[in-house]
């Protein structure tokens, strides 16, 4: 297989990953949380990135913890995801910004035409 056969591959698996996630993720939820001691006090630093209700959040926290830790997949709460579509905010020492699902979609499909437009 050439390497532009394996770039087509890998974008297609991802922009069709992507789309599929999209209704997937009105039902289901799926994150990543990482949590790490920063300072000599026993304050805590991480980074979360997490995604249900057809949107994708990340935060990041410079001084509070996150009440899980690890990757996870379960159905979605809704309580959980309050965030508008597209939005940010820092808020006490933690930052959010959140993205449609649709959006990254877009994002992932645009870099494949121009990746595979480049290695023409």
């Amino acid at each position: 297989m050439t390497t532009r056969r394996l770039s087509l591959v890998v974008w297609l698996l991802a922009v069709c990953g992507a789309l599929a996630w999209w209704p997937l993720s009105h039902h289901y939820s799926a994150g990543f949380v990482a949590t790490v001691p920063h300072g000599k006090g026993a304050g805590e630093a991480g980074f979360a990135v997490v995604s249900g209700m057809g949107k994708i959040v990340s935060y990041l926290s410079w001084s509070s913890r996150f009440s899980r830790r690890s990757a996870y997949f379960e159905p979605v709460l809704p309580h959980e995801f309050p965030h508008p579509w597209f939005g940010w905010q820092a808020e006490g020492g933690r930052l959010w910004v959140s993205l449609p699902v649709p959006f990254i979609a877009a994002l992932l499909a645009g870099a494949a035409v121009w990746h595979i437009r480049r290695r023409r």
